[in-house]
């Protein structure tokens, strides 16, 4: 049996107006478990936001 996955994923703005579009405000978006600020060559976005 074989498995096959596929990812997708939207930019970072994107994110941003979908949370906004939600209710989220005070969005924070950090990189490396939430260590670093987001880069060019970041992998993983962390989101933090409260609902507004």
């Amino acid at each position: 049996m074989i498995e096959t996955h596929k990812e997708r994923t939207y930019s970072l703005e994107a994110f941003k107006q979908a949370l906004a579009s939600a209710g989220f405000v005070q969005v924070e978006v950090t990189a490396e478990f939430g260590e670093q600020p987001v880069n060019d060559k970041s992998t993983r976005w962390f989101f933090h936001a409260k609902k507004g």
